[in-house]
This record gives structure tokens, sequence and C-alpha cells, in this order.
């Protein structure tokens, strides 16, 4: 039996935004010493259904983000936060600091750094650690390691208790990207890696609460294809080797092809190999994008990079996508539906 779920269609006005710009040391001299950017967002919600009775179903919300630019090589930011559930203001805290200053092409990481290689595979973990990052015309590099900030937020595991006096697994990991070709007609290929420590923590007390020591290997490829300037073809696919419990037994005879992995990998009964990817392609008409999109996920697919991932289904999308009146009102909407395996 197969369900089907449809994904209501959605609509967004973006208000205005500008880009916010890693440290680039080679144009000092003729850097501002001071600049200062931003954008503004806003937005009105309605709930129905299930809600206090007394709570009003419409919501509202307003958005303010600002940052200060010192010679374009620090930046200091500010968000302010209005809305019928409260208000607010953030800045820099330096209770993790970490910096990303570049010289023409190269940039390095040191810190606190959040890196992003696919939606399979890495998508923004905090790391403390470096990494090193190339960027050429038609080649592009990103290699990084180091130890994993707040692990429990990531791979679908999460303590169910809150105790400032639990220590978790230390979790390390390390990712490597290349890229060849041009934005527009690109292949990228990544490795992703991440492992606990299982003598570290409060042992005893995490394994009382089914939290046990995992191990994680991601390989991925990425591809981008225009042609004629108006088709375009793209692609993400990854493997997904997860062990989510070091401790586990020996593998099985029928699970043999597992062991070639211990190399890079722990393998054992727990192990499980699994798979993800998407194929789109999309037609430009003028200042609009149409564009047709499949993606499946298997049941289980995990990745310690990835914070949340529904699997265990088959999802068809179609969008729309542009700018009208000369750039200045961009439109995106998307329509689809999913259809799950629960055999």
């Amino acid at each position: 039996m197969r369900n089907i779920r449809n994904i209501l269609s959605t609509f967004t006005l973006l208000v205005f935004a500008h880009n916010l710009y890693a440290q680039e040391l080679s144009g000092i001299k003729e850097a501002k010493p001071v600049s200062i950017s931003g954008s503004v967002n806003a937005g009105i919600s309605y709930l129905d259904g299930i809600r206090n009775i007394n709570d009003f179903p419409i919501g509202y919300n307003l958005g303010i983000n600002l940052n200060l630019d010192f010679y374009s090589v620090f930046q200091i930011p500010f968000s302010f936060y209005f809305s019928n559930y409260g208000t607010g203001i953030n800045t820099l805290s330096f209770k993790r600091f970490g910096i990303s200053p570049s010289y023409k092409a190269i940039k390095l990481h040191l810190g606190y750094r959040s890196y992003v290689l696919s939606p399979y595979a890495l998508t923004g973990m905090t790391m403390l650690g470096g990494g090193v990052e190339l960027t050429l015309k038609k080649f592009n590099f990103l290699a990084f390691a180091g130890k994993v900030a707040e692990p429990y937020f990531m791979g679908n595991q999460y303590a169910t208790f809150a105790d400032s006096d639990i220590d978790f697994y230390k979790r390390w990991a390390y990712g490597v990207r290349l890229g060849f070709g041009k934005p527009s007609n690109s292949f990228k290929i990544h490795l992703f890696h991440a492992k606990d420590n299982p003598k570290t923590g409060s042992i005893d007390t995490l394994v009382r609460s089914q939290i046990l020591p995992s191990e994680n290997l991601v390989l991925g490829l990425e591809t981008q294809q225009t042609i004629f300037k108006i088709l375009t073809f793209s692609a993400n696919g990854a493997a997904s080797l997860f062990t989510p419990n070091l401790n586990g037994d020996p593998i099985k005879d029928n699970n043999k092809w597992l062991k070639g992995f211990n190399f890079i990998n722990t393998t054992n009964s727990s192990s499980r190999m699994s798979f993800a990817y998407d194929a789109k392609i999309s037609v430009r008409i003028k200042t609009m994008n149409v564009g047709f999109k499949y993606q499946h996920i298997d049941p289980f697919y995990s990745s310690l990079g990835v914070s949340f991932l529904q699997t265990n289904y088959n999802n068809y999308l179609a969008d729309l996508s542009g700018s009208l009146f000369k750039g200045k009102l961009s439109l995106m909407s998307s329509v689809g539906f999913q259809v799950y395996d629960s055999s």
C-alpha cells in the first residue's frame, strides 16, 4: 500500500536583501573604514485547527538584520525581531569565535565554523577546528576537520533529558569537496566522515538512555549542466554508510561485503548502507524558470551531518520562480506530492 500526501503550494515575496561577505584581505587598502548593510523581512500567518482556544489565530512578525563592516575584514551582526510571541535582539557572541580570512582565491577557516556539502551529507554543522578553501575559475576545493559542537542536535539522535552534568561522546568529523567546471556546467564530489569516541562522556548514563556511540561515512556526487542558456539539468546523490552502535556484534556472513569499508569506517551488525538522490530539469522563459524535480530517499537514510531528513519516500515537485518589474519583485512557488512506501 502507498499513501499519497499533497504538499501545499507556497508563495514567497522577497522584500530586499544584501549579501554579507567573509574577510577579504587583498582589498583592505581600498575598503571603506565602516559600512552598513542589512535586510528587512515581515510576515503574517494564520493558524487554524490545533491551537489554544484563547490564542488569536493571526500572527505577525517583523525582523531587521544589520551588519557593521570594518575595512571588509571584521563584521558585527545585529538582528532585531518583533512578533506576537515577543521581541528581542541578537548580536555577536564571543562564546564561540571563528574567522574566515581570505586572500584572492584562498580562504582559511579557523575556530568555530559551519560547513556545507550537500543536503544529504552536511548542511551547516558547527565545528571547532580548521579548514581551507580554494576557488579558481574552473576548480574549487574544500577540506576541513574538527570537533563537532553539540553533536546530539545532529543525525536524528536526540537526548531525552536535559542535564548539564551529563557529558556526551566527543564527536570528530572531517570533509573534503572537489569541484570542476563553471557554476553553469559543474561536477562535484564530496566525502564526509564523523565518529564518536566511545570512551568519552558519561558512558553508563548514555548507554542507559539508549544513546550509543556512532560513526558515519557519506560519499556524494553533484552536477549541473546548462544547455543553450535556457535548459538546465541538475542531479545530486549520496551513499551513506551508518553505524549507529560502535559496540555492535560482528557482521554476519550475508553482510561480509561491508567489511571492505573497515579501513575508513567501522562496520558491524548495526551498520547499514542507504541512498538518497534527486534530479531536476528546468526551462528558462524570459525572466521566469519552470522546473520539475524527482527525489528519492531510502528508508532509514541517515547522516551525522544533517539535523533532520525525512526518509522512505519519493517526491515529485514542480516549481515556478523568477522576477517581475525589472527585478523589483521576486517570486517563487511550488507544488507537488510525496509517495510513501509502507510495505
